[in-house]
């Protein structure tokens, strides 16, 4: 079962993100396999700068709203 992507954002930090919500949702609903925080996935706006991705998530059946960052470069899991 896949979570509820409530908000993601790709940057570097401060005002420097763009928001990648529903390219988020869309890889995921696509069971995009091998799914990276990379500028494969998110584009590459901040060009030499390390990035990563902010995600606000709930998992179904449960209420909860969680955060995760995930660095330039790692895969993309979420916990349940």
């Amino acid at each position: 079962m896949l979570p509820t992507i409530i908000a993601a954002k790709w940057g570097v930090g401060g005002n420097e993100y763009r928001e990648v919500t529903d390219l988020l949702r869309g890889y995921l609903s696509a069971g995009t396999k091998e799914l990276r925080a990379a500028n494969e996935f998110f584009v590459d706006h901040y060009p030499g700068r390390f990035k990563h991705l902010i995600v606000e998530y709930t998992l179904p059946g449960r209420k909860a709203l969680k955060s995760v960052t995930f660095e330039e470069g790692t895969l993309i899991r979420f916990q349940k």
